[in-house]
């Protein structure tokens, strides 16, 4: 006859064994995947970490700054009429009197630049005015990215006047500019002046 004891007792220690080798087994299983997952996933966020660094480096937006900010000139800036403009640091800039249209005069002794915003200011010539112009022509000047088509009088003492609008766009007004330059370097620029010229939005 068997005794149920001893039965027991097998049945335990077959058992036993089994079990604790399969805990051992299953966490170790556990602990493996556990790792590889970590590892992998570690892999994969710094992967993607480093494609999105990436891009957003090559596709964040630059520092705004005008359109042909020279190098040693300084910038006005308005931050009513969101514009700005830039000119030699000896050359004055002198907002508009409250009675004028709104804009600004950038000027030395021997030239300026005028500029109004949303009207025009049509360069009307007298008789005497006429007498002293030796020729006029077609000037082309690109401003805030968009090339604009004026008048440049030429005088006979040497000197030059130029009128150029800026056209308004459904963001931003018409803008007149009145150049005038007593000589070739003034007329330079004068010209660099107007081509700095940006609207800030």
């Amino acid at each position: 006859m068997e005794n149920p004891d001893l039965n027991e007792e097998k049945i335990v220690q077959v058992v036993a064994p089994h079990a604790q080798s399969e805990t051992k087994s299953l966490i170790f299983s556990i602990a493996v995947v556990a790792f590889v997952i970590g590892i992998t996933t570690f892999t994969i966020g710094f992967t993607i970490g480093k494609i999105n660094l990436a891009a957003s480096n090559s596709q964040a937006p630059k520092v705004s700054t005008p359109s042909a900010a020279v190098a040693g000139w300084e910038i006005y800036s308005d931050n009513d009429s969101l514009f700005s403009i830039s000119h030699p640091k000896e050359w004055g800039a002198k907002k508009h009197e409250t009675a004028d249209y709104e804009g600004v005069r950038i000027s030395t002794e021997k030239g300026y630049v005028d500029l109004w915003l949303l009207v025009d200011q049509p360069f009307l010539l007298g008789e005497k005015h006429k007498k002293v112009i030796e020729s006029e022509e077609e000037i082309k000047i690109t401003i805030d990215g968009i090339e604009v088509s004026g008048t440049n009088y030429n005088y006979k003492a040497g000197n030059f006047f130029i009128v150029l609008v800026l056209p308004s766009s459904e963001n931003t007004p018409q803008v007149t500019f009145w150049l005038e330059a007593d000589d070739d370097k003034i007329k330079e620029e004068v010209t660099k002046i107007v081509e700095s010229f940006q609207f800030s939005n």
